[in-house]
């Protein structure tokens, strides 16, 4: 018996991370990126150069492509509540008498 259940859970798991796995590409372009996150292709290649998408795949002279493990490391470090807050100082005042208009 417990062989049995033990070979269907090895099943199981052999079909989970097929699934799991399945449902990203193993390289993206910057344009499918910026398509992802909302964002120029700028922006995106400005991020890669930074080093931000981790170590990138040459393709070709010109063309560079994003592993998924560099991916999952740049939304890893982008998730969550940002820590940019607006200043005082910055607000706009209203004067009672802003003289002639």
């Amino acid at each position: 018996m417990d062989e049995m259940v033990d070979r269907l859970l090895d099943i199981l798991a052999d079909k989970l991370t097929e699934r799991l796995s399945a449902g990203h590409k193993e390289l993206y372009t910057a344009k499918e990126l910026a398509e992802r996150y909302g964002v120029s292709c700028a922006t995106i290649r400005s991020k890669m150069a930074a080093g931000e998408f981790g170590e990138l795949v040459s393709v070709g002279e010109r063309t560079r492509l994003v592993p998924w493990a560099g991916v999952q490391a740049y939304e890893s470090t982008h998730t969550g509540m940002s820590t940019k807050r607006t200043s005082e100082k910055n607000r706009a005042v209203s004067h009672g008498n802003p003289g002639p208009i």
